[in-house]
Formats: C-alpha cells, structure tokens, sequence
C-alpha cells in the first residue's frame, strides 16, 4: 500500500465504544503532532451500540492522559470503503468481518492496527499478537494496557507514514 496517498483512516473494532474511539483519539492525536493531515474515524463491525457515547473507561483513560474525546458510535458499512483509505482493525475477528465486508478489491485496505508496533512489525498479519485484546466490562487497568498498544501502534504508523511519504518527494 502506498502510505503517501492515505487521507483518510478509520479505526475498527466490535461495538465502537472501547478500543477503536481509543484509537481514533491517539492516532488524530499523533498525526495532529506531525501535521500530518489526515482524516481519522472510527466504526464497529456489530450495530450494538450505535448512537452512544464511548465506554465510561475509554473516556476515563483517555482524559486521565491528557486526551480530549467526542464519540458517538457508529456501524462499518461496504460504503466506508468507498471514502476510507484504510482500515485499522483492533483485532482478527473485526479483520475477518471487514473482509466480508469490502470487496476483494478492497482487502488492501484493511490492516491489523498493531502491525504498526515497531516491536511487532515482523510478525505475519494474521499473527495473534497484534489483537488489541477487548477490554469491555474490565477494570482502568485493562483500558490502560488498550491505551499502551495503541499508542505504540500509533506512532508506529505515523513513523511510516512520514518515511514513505518523504520518499515519495
């Protein structure tokens, strides 16, 4: 995939009030920092929640680390892949659901969030440990941990993002 013509990025998990509002904040956050002009949203692969606000503790991690917040949750549709560049799955079920989703054309677009890690780029795109695991009904501390791996991921991609697009010059 060519990362010097990404414009727009939506970040995807379950139900869309956990991890991927998550990392829509810090990946906007980060490309923000690097003025980096890109459009970031986030979508769940289940309609559970759509219309609600983000979890109670994704909203409580982010504001205890100095991130602002403003969700509403929102279902994926095949529609998204006709106005997103890329899709960041926070795990392998919600990869398999984008999948059948998009159609093969489309599978480019969809990468697994963690891939970015620098401490995982190595590992195979349907690796395990590139899941951002669900912290849904768990303690701070697990949302913490949500936070850690996708403000790895995060910096990971724009560090990507900005050697290819250097290169691209």
């Amino acid at each position: 995939m060519d990362f010097s013509k990404i414009r727009t990025v939506s970040v995807i998990c379950l139900g869309n009030i956990c991890r991927s509002p998550i990392g829509e904040v810090v990946l906007r956050d980060r490309l923000e920092k690097n003025d980096l002009a890109i459009e970031v949203s986030s979508g769940g692969t289940g309609d559970w929640h759509i219309g609600e606000n983000a979890y109670f503790r994704s909203i409580e991690v982010l504001e205890e680390n100095n991130y602002k917040i403003n969700h509403t949750a929102k279902q994926v549709t095949r529609k998204w892949f006709e106005k997103h560049d890329l899709f960041l799955a926070m795990d392998l079920k919600n990869r398999a659901d984008l999948f059948i989703l998009a159609d093969k054309s489309q599978w480019d677009k969809i990468i697994m969030f963690r891939s970015f890690d620098e401490y995982l780029a190595h590992l195979p795109h349907d690796h395990p440990a590139l899941e951002v695991p669900d912290p849904y009904g768990q303690d701070l501390l697990e949302f913490r941990k949500v936070l850690s791996m996708v403000e790895n991921a995060a910096d990971g991609f724009v560090a990507r993002l900005k050697h290819q697009r250097k290169d691209s010059s």
